[in-house]
């Protein structure tokens, strides 16, 4: 069943970041298809947009709505958008899912559309008498918008005509975007959070308990332009540069004191990912863009990590020139670590039950679990655990495979997270 799903998610052109109108029409019949498929199952479906106009698709169990109650039980989640691909460097139709050689390929099959065609199986097969339901996220692979949009509705203390703008409701009996009768629908979740969510990031079905946080920065050094005979009378950006590294791998040595030895790479990181600027051999180059990430662990906060790149601009700005400072930009919002490791929730013991359905070989090596399960990249967890009480993040699928060419899954995999899923709806029946 998993293989039909998964060929048609795979068929859907989800690129994010991208201004080619076949991606953004297929993320956009993405998002209806799952809308459409889950009010077919009977659940209770927001259509939830985001800044960038895409939306994330929420299937709630109905029971959830009648009344309100304890916690909202469990949460499955994933992202459908991917990252872009160039076809000459595949073997196969990235659009296309291809079986060879005991895999299947197709963008997007370990980085998660695996994880979504479980999602869709356990949709069909469960009732919705289960505390069970499922969210879809668009915009993860660039601003995680998506996941924003969703944890700022439902962690708000009620649900107003306001908050409710731009949202779509949707039953087998109706479809409104009345902002009034949808917050008089979504009363009963004020104040409430799931028990469990569980985010199917790539891990190999291993559960991962947390993870670095993600900032970008755009940092912007100046210069004058003019024709390239005329320097060094005119002042360019390149030679602001050597400086400018020499003050970055100063605030990389500051990162490495914020260490947390649950990582395989225990330190904060900072990296620069890309260098733009310029116009011609023969013209001075009047602006650098030096794009950054740092990814830092739990020991080191958003806010420590503003005041330390705030003050690497004021050192770097007193050995430039005056006329010539340079400039941070954020071009998406910051991403705290994930730090929501064991206990950090209401209850250990229940927080180690839900370890044991996830993954019953933890039964004999749960502390070995717990002290190796944390990972450099980033997911959505950061944002969805305010409206959760236990977040865990584990799915079927290589990290190493994801955003490769010839990206591939072991259908055996799909097959131990639909069983691994069966598992927890039970739990939640």
């Amino acid at each position: 069943m998993e293989h039909n799903l998964l060929a048609q998610l795979i068929a859907l052109n989800t690129v994010s970041g991208t201004e080619d109108v076949a991606a953004i029409q297929g993320t956009a019949q993405a998002a209806r298809f799952f809308s459409d498929f889950l009010v077919a199952q009977g659940l209770t479906v927001l259509e939830i947009p985001c800044t960038t106009g895409q939306k994330s698709i929420l299937g709630l169990a109905p029971q959830l709505l009648s009344a309100p109650g304890a916690d909202l039980g469990l949460l499955l989640s994933g992202h459908y958008d991917v990252v872009p691909f160039n076809p000459s460097d595949w073997h196969s139709d990235a659009l296309t899912l291809t079986q060879r050689e005991g895999r299947y390929y197709g963008r997007g099959t370990s980085d998660m559309k695996g994880f979504l065609s479980c999602m869709l199986q356990l949709a069909q097969e469960n009732l919705t008498t289960a505390r069970l339901s499922y969210l879809f996220t668009c915009e993860e692979e660039t601003s995680m918008a998506g996941a924003q949009s969703v944890a700022t509705l439902l962690s708000a203390p009620a649900f107003t005509p306001e908050c409710c703008q731009g949202l779509t409701l949707r039953t087998k009996e109706r479809t409104t975007q009345d902002p009034q009768a949808i917050a008089e629908q979504l009363a009963p979740l004020a104040g409430r959070k799931f028990a469990l969510t569980v985010i199917g990031e790539p891990t190999e079905m291993q559960p991962v308990l947390g993870h670095k946080g993600w900032i970008a920065r755009d940092l912007i050094i100046t210069g004058e332009e003019g024709h390239g005979s005329r320097s060094p009378i005119i002042y360019s950006a390149m030679h602001s540069l050597p400086l400018v590294l020499k003050h970055l791998e100063k605030l990389q040595t500051k990162l490495q004191r914020f260490v947390d030895e649950r990582f395989e790479i225990a330190a904060s990181t900072l990296s620069i990912g890309t260098i733009k600027g310029g116009q011609s051999y023969n013209t001075i180059c009047a602006e650098i863009t030096l794009g950054l990430e740092v990814r830092p662990t739990p020991k080191l906060s958003l806010a420590k990590l503003n005041e330390l790149l705030e003050q690497t601009l004021a050192a770097i700005n007193a050995d430039l020139p005056p006329q010539s400072p340079a400039q941070l930009r954020a071009p998406y919002p910051d991403t705290a670590a994930f730090p929501e490791g064991p206990g950090a929730g209401n209850d250990r013991a229940r927080y180690q039950d839900y370890l044991k359905l996830l993954s019953p070989k933890l039964q004999a090596q749960y502390q070995d679990a717990l002290n190796s399960s944390y990972v450099a990249y980033c997911t959505e967890a950061s944002w969805l655990q305010v409206i959760t009480h236990e977040c865990i993040i584990m799915g079927p699928g290589s990290i190493a495979d994801a955003h490769q060419a010839n990206e591939g899954i072991d259908p055996s995999e799909l097959s131990e997270c639909a069983a691994t899923l069966q598992r927890l709806a039970h739990k939640f029946a």
